[in-house]
C-alpha cells in the first residue's frame, strides 16, 4: 500500500497555515517561537504520535522553519498515552516559555492539556483527539481543533452499517470515557435505524490479547463487527481477528481503524477491513499536492 498518513487529521497542514497572528506574536521578545508537542510516542497510540511529529516538522520545514519571521523551535515529549505524564511534561515546558501546545493523541490527555492551556492562557492546537467535550458548548478560549469529533465518526459508522445492510453488530470498545460515550452514541443511533446490538466488550488501552472477545464475536450471529479502538490496539485486534478468519463472514469496520501506516503494521489481516480516515493523500488541491511531494 502507498503511504498515506502524512499527517493525522490534517493537523500539520494547518499547524503553520492557520495560526492567527495574535497566537504567533504572543511573546514580546523571543527570537524563536516555541511549540511544545505533547504526543504519544509509546503506549497504545505510539504509532499515531510518531506520524504527527513527522507531519508537523515537515509543515514547518516547508515554510523555511519560520512563522511571520520567527524561527520555530519544537520540543517533543512522550505522554505514554496517559494524562498524568502529559500534564507533568507540559507544565515543565510551559515554565520554560512554550508559546503553543500541540497535542495530545488520547482525548483524556488532550482534556488535561486543555485545562493547563486555560490556566496559563497559552494557545493549544488539537489535530486528532475526538472527544466531543474538547470543543464544548461553553468553549475553551485558547483551544483550537482542526479534526472531527467522535459524534461525527459515529454518524459515519451508522451510515456505513445502513448502506452495507448490516443487521446485527457486536462491538469492542477501548475502555475510557471518550470511546465509551462514542459507543453509546452509535448504539442509540443504530437501534433507531433498526440495527441490533448483540454484544459489546470493553478492552483496556494497550490490550494485547483480544482472543476471548474475538471468540465471543465469532460465536455470535453478528454480521458486523464494530471496533472503537485505534493505534496499536486497532492493529492488535485486526491481526488476531485475521488469524481466525473473522473477516470472511463478518464485516469489520470502525473509525480510524486502518490506514496505510496501520495496515503496514497489521499485514494481510488488514485486507477487507473498513475504516474511516481523517485525511487522504489523494486530496486534490495545490497545498496538499505540495505537501505530498515533500513528504515523499
Amino acid at each position: 500500500m502507498k503511504r498515506r498518513n502524512f499527517l493525522r487529521s490534517a493537523g500539520a497542514l494547518t499547524l503553520a497555515s492557520t495560526l492567527p497572528a495574535p497566537m504567533v506574536l504572543r511573546a514580546a521578545t523571543p527570537e524563536d517561537y516555541h511549540i511544545a508537542g505533547i504526543l504519544s510516542f509509546s503506549g497504545a497510540y505510539g504509532l499515531i504520535g510518531n506520524d504527527m511529529r513527522k507531519g508537523a516538522e515537515l509543515a514547518v520545514a516547508m515554510r523555511g522553519g519560520e512563522l511571520l519571521g520567527k524561527k520555530v523551535r519544537f520540543s517533543w515529549e512522550d505522554d505514554e498515552t496517559k494524562p498524568q505524564p502529559a500534564v507533568q511534561k507540559a507544565s515543565r515546558l510551559l515554565a520554560e516559555g512554550t508559546q503553543l501546545m500541540f497535542g495530545a493523541v488520547s482525548s483524556a490527555s488532550t482534556l488535561a492539556l486543555q485545562s493547563l492551556s486555560t490556566q496559563r492562557k497559552v494557545p493549544h492546537l488539537v489535530t486528532i483527539s475526538a472527544d466531543d467535550s474538547i470543543t464544548k458548548m461553553d468553549g475553551a478560549r485558547y483551544s483550537f481543533r482542526t479534526s472531527n469529533t467522535l459524534a461525527m465518526e459515529m454518524n459515519m459508522c451508522v451510515e456505513f452499517v445502513k448502506k452495507r445492510g448490516i443487521k446485527r453488530v457486536y462491538a469492542v470498545t477501548a475502555d475510557y470515557q471518550a470511546t465509551r460515550s462514542a459507543f453509546d452514541d452509535f448504539a442509540a443511533k443504530a437501534k433507531a435505524a433498526g440495527v441490533e446490538i448483540v454484544g459489546n466488550d470493553f478492552a483496556p488501552l494497550g490490550n494485547r490479547d483480544f482472543s476471548v472477545i474475538i471468540d465471543k464475536m465469532a460465536r455470535s450471529d453478528a454480521d458486523g463487527i464494530l471496533v472503537v479502538a485505534t493505534g496499536n490496539d486497532g492493529v492488535t485486534f485486526c491481526k488476531q481477528a485475521g488469524q481466525v478468519g473473522m473477516g470472511l463472514n463478518k464485516v469489520l469496520f470502525g473509525p480510524v481503524l486502518q490506514d496505510e501506516i496501520f495496515a503496514a503494521a497489521t499485514g494481510e489481516a488488514a485486507l477487507g477491513v473498513n475504516s474511516g480516515v481523517r485525511y487522504h493523500f489523494s486530496l486534490d488541491n495545490p497545498a496538499n499536492a505540495e505537501f505530498v511531494t515533500a513528504y515523499r
